[in-house]
């Protein structure tokens, strides 16, 4: 992927309120559904180069609208990305309070498709095994849950 830039100064976030909120912080606040920059970012020759001629593009895992989606909408990203041999997005393990709350793998998968096109996926990486009671507890607290992953969904 490029170099991580700084976005959070021209990321927006279009909420469920119609109102614009700005910046990373904006899509904690609000459940996100259209995320765009203020003005046209670009990667470096060198990015678009490893994109387009890669084997394998490993999207994720990361808090999907301020780390993944920002990255999408790079100019020309997704083009380079759809150029790849093969891509693979790494479902997360666990919900994130305020920006994905009750999603399922299928959410996850969708709302990036939404963001990734023309590039298409050619495989999903999620984690069906439950994590320890203790460990639970501890996203509990942050309001986190474990992804649901619903297999025959995310096939088709």
């Amino acid at each position: 992927m490029p170099a991580r830039a700084n976005l959070s100064g021209c990321l927006k976030s279009c909420c469920w309120s119609k109102e614009p909120l700005f910046g990373e912080a904006a899509c904690f606040s609000w459940r996100s559904h259209h995320v765009y920059l203020d003005h046209p970012a670009y990667p470096t020759v060198s990015a678009l180069h490893a994109l387009r001629t890669a084997d394998l593009v490993v999207i994720g895992p990361g808090d999907l609208y301020t780390s993944i989606i920002p990255n999408l909408l790079v100019d020309g990203i997704t083009d380079a990305i759809a150029q790849a041999q093969n891509r693979v997005f790494v479902v997360n393990l666990m919900t994130k309070a305020g920006e994905s709350d009750n999603f399922r793998a299928s959410t996850f998968v969708e709302r990036l498709l939404d963001y990734l096109q023309p590039a298409v996926l050619d495989a999903v990486l999620v984690n069906t095994q439950h994590p320890p009671v203790k460990v639970l507890q501890r996203y509990a607290r942050e309001g986190a849950q474990p992804v649901e992953v619903e297999a025959d969904v995310i096939e088709s």
